[in-house]
């Protein structure tokens, strides 16, 4: 491949292994029992050696069209590293594939697993399968998916609103037990072992967790849970559910919760309703309302457990004004990159938008923006 320097010299350079749309990868030859080649592993010299194959691959990988979104070093016969960026532009020296440090080394033992096997698979042949971005996307149209199968199976015999909230108090549990907060999947392992079998004590035993969820007291024979002091849980208010209701909710409940996203999920939610005819048509409406209540409750309660301050801004043209100079940039949901014509400043979309965002809310000094 050609490479050209900054004076606009042009070197021609061998790239190890390459494969167009999936990565870069460049290989040494470490020892265990002397420092010929790349080194003996475990020494300075050798950890430089390494870390000189990675920016020699970083260095290749802006050379090479389309931009590869992992990077790979191996020590052939020890071990791989294996770095990833996903974005189409380059917002930094790096991209956004890290530092040498940033990745844990990949045992060649460690092939013989399933799961390591089919990860390199996917970077061989379908690269793309790995985009957290893609996953996370993925992830939350099936849950949605799974919840809006639920919500139409209680229209007919419930409020709206206390549908709705009682779907956002689900998927908080849910979400809570996948990140930790609740231990030992406390709400699936009762759904599978318990309430799936016996459907007639979910109601009463559902509201008793929620409220030891929102008072921070025990529950069963779980030692004292943490206080979820957002608001959420202050109604425990639940429904009987058959036992076909509660497949749906346990098959939504062991998905990876941690993967959901929750800016698009009542989006999502809302039009999976829609597309499959809701007959009330106030449902769907008020599962969206509550998702977005939801979503600024979580954010409260984890500013409050960690110590941050949460403010809620307006977000009208946080994506189209730049962060640098205030002037607006007009671009499509399918530009990804902001480029200020104005400035020259070029940033990640979301991290433009975001820039806005805290600009904004710091600008209110810990208050609610108001419109008027």
């Amino acid at each position: 491949m050609k490479i050209i320097a900054p004076s606009g010299a042009v070197t021609t350079n061998y790239i190890d292994f390459y494969k167009e749309g999936c990565f870069v990868l460049e290989a040494k030859q470490g020892s265990d029992r002397h420092s010929k080649g790349t080194g003996k592993r475990g020494t300075a010299s050798y950890r430089k050696a390494m870390k000189q194959a990675f920016h020699q691959a970083l260095r290749y990988a802006r050379f090479v069209e389309p931009k590869p979104p992992f990077l790979i070093t191996c020590d052939i016969g020890d071990h791989f590293r294996v770095w990833q960026d996903f974005s189409e532009s380059w917002l930094s020296a790096n991209g956004n594939y890290g530092t040498y440090d940033s990745v844990k080394e990949i045992p060649f033992a460690d092939l013989a697993k399933p799961e390591i096997k089919e990860f390199f698979y996917k970077i061989f042949t379908d690269p793309q399968s790995l985009n957290p971005e893609k996953i996370a996307a993925q992830v939350t149209r099936e849950v949605a998916a799974d919840l809006a199968d639920l919500a139409k199976t209680l229209e007919e015999t419930a409020e709206p609103q206390a549908v709705a909230q009682f779907l956002m108090r689900c998927i908080f549990t849910m979400f809570a037990e996948d990140v930790g907060l609740l231990k030992e999947q406390l709400f699936t392992e009762a759904l599978e072992t318990r309430w799936l079998a016996n459907p007639q004590i979910f109601k009463a035993e559902v509201e008793g967790l929620w409220r030891a969820m929102n008072e921070g007291t025990s529950f069963g024979f779980q030692a004292q849970l943490l206080r979820f002091n957002g608001g959420l849980f202050a109604d425990s208010q639940a429904f009987a559910l058959s036992a076909d209701q509660l497949q749906i909710l346990l098959t939504a409940a062991k998905r990876d919760w941690r993967n959901v996203e929750p800016a698009i999920f009542g989006t999502l939610l809302e039009r999976t309703l829609e597309k499959n005819m809701v007959r009330n048509r106030h449902l769907a409406k008020s599962i969206s309302d509550a998702g977005w209540a939801t979503s600024c409750q979580w954010l409260k309660y984890f500013g409050e457990k960690y110590g941050r301050v949460t403010v809620a801004v307006l977000p009208h043209y946080t994506s189209q004004n730049c962060s640098n100079c205030g002037e607006t940039v007009k671009k499509a949901l399918s530009v990804r990159t902001h480029n200020c014509p104005h400035c020259g400043y070029i940033e990640d979309r979301d991290v433009n938008a975001a820039k806005n965002i805290l600009q904004r809310g710091l600008a209110t000094q810990g208050h609610w923006e108001s419109h008027t």
